[in-house]
């Protein structure tokens, strides 16, 4: 715990290079991000960020699909239909992705796709209690289960939230929960992406699940490299697209015309009862965070202690180790996104108030909960983005240009 790097407050979300996949007989616009293990870059780069490893193409996806659908169309699918900018619908052209027949001319016409594409399987199947569970392609040689639990879940622009699932080994599974960004204002939830920059139009923060594919991505999610400590882990991939580190359980208006959606909390721990729904004897969970949620990473650590009590529970967060631990802020946020009342009914956490409920005190609090808990925390140094935050927030006694000391005086 000795550098830092985190945007627990307008982590932007950037532009995303298109890849295509085949999801309940449509083809849609998916996403490629990277995520690297080498240099402190396991859990993958800032969604703003195009990174440098992946090769990019100078065809135009619109056009690969297009000969796709004329491929198609030469091989038998009359009806298959010609893309737009969200790609290709098949609802209500009557054609049947599972046919024998369109299965024949896709395996003569899936050359013409992105590789990406290619990998992609068109499948759904019913899931448990109401849920609706959606096969979609990935790296390597296992499938993600696209999970909509429904109820209150949602995202911040009310739309809705889904997670992923992906079975390997029942025994060690991994919490994956992602960073999206967050907002508690209405300067800052109001506020957009840069036009004209790498980073994608709309607000500085996820608001919805959009081009979300945990299959597209690499690092840790390509189970099909040898170096991937956890290739032969199952996982569950949560998003966060409620900007509240997956803490809120709240309707927010913060301006006529603007109102958020923090739900987080609900989403996760969704997520976190369908995994002791369908992995109730995993000897092994490991709860990773990246940056926004990176600090609620701990508090998921000790509520899957808490149901599954024979399980060797690590958590690992990144970046989020300079989020300032200041009693009115805790407050502020605690109140804005309703994060206080979610609050575990740990014994330890008796006679904590709302200005104490902050991301210094989740992993304290953690580890007196759970002293058998492993946790860790990989934070980044001088990072340009806590540098921005900082700024933001306008603090009394804190330097925004001297993120590590504000690391240092959190771990001490």
């Amino acid at each position: 715990m000795n550098s830092n790097e985190e945007k627990v407050e307008v982590s932007p979300k950037g532009h995303r290079r298109p890849m295509m996949f085949i999801v309940a007989g449509a083809l849609l616009i998916g996403v490629m991000v990277a995520a690297g293990f080498a240099g402190g870059r396991m859990l993958g780069p800032k969604k703003s960020e195009t990174p440098a490893t992946l090769p990019v193409s100078n065809v135009n996806p619109i056009d690969e699909m297009r000969a796709f659908a004329q491929c198609m169309r030469d091989h038998g699918i009359a009806n298959f239909p010609d893309p737009t900018n969200d790609g290709i619908n098949l609802n209500g052209t009557g054609v049947d992705p599972e046919s024998p027949e369109f299965q024949a001319a896709k395996k003569a016409c899936e050359a013409l796709l992105p590789e990406p594409m290619r990998q992609a399987a068109p499948a759904r199947e019913s899931g448990r209690e109401g849920r609706q569970v959606r096969r979609i392609g990935t790296r390597g040689n296992s499938a993600w289960q696209k999970v909509v639990p429904g109820g209150d879940c949602a995202c911040a622009d009310g739309s809705e939230f889904a997670f992923w699932d992906h079975k390997a080994d029942p025994d060690k599974v991994v919490f994956y929960l992602d960073g999206g960004g967050v907002c508690f204002d209405a300067a800052s939830c109001a506020n957009q992406n840069t036009p004209g920059t790498e980073e994608r139009e709309g607000p500085d923060y996820d608001p919805n699940i959009d081009g979300e594919n945990p299959g597209s991505e690499g690092g840790m999610f390509d189970f099909s490299r040898a170096d991937n400590p956890f290739r032969d882990y199952s996982f569950i991939y949560v998003p966060l697209c409620t900007a509240d580190s997956h803490l809120g359980n709240v309707t927010r208006e913060y301006s006529p015309g603007l109102t958020v959606e923090h739900k987080g909390f609900v989403n996760g721990t969704a997520a976190l009862g369908y995994l002791t729904e369908h992995y109730p004897d995993a000897t092994q969970v490991v709860v990773l965070g990246k940056t926004a949620g990176a600090a609620a990473a701990p508090i998921y650590g000790g509520l899957i202690a808490d149901r599954l009590s024979n399980a060797h529970i690590i958590v690992f967060g990144a970046q989020c180790g300079a989020f300032p631990d200041d009693p009115d802020l805790n407050a502020k946020i605690g109140e804005l996104w309703g994060a206080f009342n979610n609050i575990p009914d740990w014994e330890v956490n008796k006679g904590l108030t709302a200005r104490d409920w902050g991301v210094r005190r989740f992993w304290i609090q953690t580890g007196l909960h759970g002293p058998a808990i492993v946790m860790a925390r990989f934070d980044y140094a001088f990072d340009p983005n806590a540098t921005e935050t900082l700024k933001y927030l306008s603090l009394n006694g804190i330097d925004p240009e001297n993120t590590l000391a504000l690391i240092d005086a959190n771990d001490a």
